[in-house]
């Protein structure tokens, strides 16, 4: 596993030998990107220092656009339907925890079983460039404190209105 730094040069030597001029919003985007282990999102992007202020939702989308096609980033699909985003690093890949109450994302350790099994699927199939994305998903010790029928901390993406109305009345 890379420190930020290294993962923030690979991203702007991958950039720079695709020709990309480095703006400094787009370095403070890949900076970002780079210190974080979590798939990010959109919001949370333009939120961060450095960047907050500093451009608009259009211009840091059409950024992780041009990061995704040059597969310096890559889009993380979630039930929450979402779009987030994550470092493309080589030999690296993603193992994560997600609550499906409130969406906290943690990550979690690398298994050298599913290294291995990911090498073995790359030999077996004749691919290069493999990488997996894994995904645990409960509810999370925060939200399991809730007495049951109280929603969570965010609604479930299959509640609906009548739904919610009824755990709700339920809870008072």
């Amino acid at each position: 596993m890379k420190d930020a730094a290294h993962r923030l040069a690979w991203a702007l030597e991958v950039c720079r030998r695709a020709q990309m001029r480095p703006t400094p919003i787009r370095e403070k985007i890949l900076a970002f990107l780079t210190a974080s282990r979590i798939p990010v999102s959109l919001e949370a992007l333009m939120q961060a220092d450095g960047i907050r202020g500093r451009c608009n939702a259009t211009t840091a989308y059409r950024t992780l656009m041009l990061f995704q096609g040059l597969e310096v980033i890559r889009q993380v699909s979630l039930p929450n339907k979402n779009s987030y985003f994550v470092l493309n690093l080589p030999g690296e890949s993603n193992h994560f925890l997600i609550c499906r109450c409130c969406g906290q994302l943690v990550e979690l350790p690398a298994a050298e079983s599913v290294a291995l099994l990911e090498r073995e699927v790359a030999a077996a199939q004749g691919y290069t460039k493999l990488h997996h994305e894994l995904q645990f998903f409960g509810i999370c010790p925060a939200c399991q404190k809730h007495p049951p029928g109280v929603v969570c901390a965010k609604l479930q993406p299959r509640m609906r209105r009548g739904q919610l109305k009824t755990v709700l009345e339920k809870a008072n």
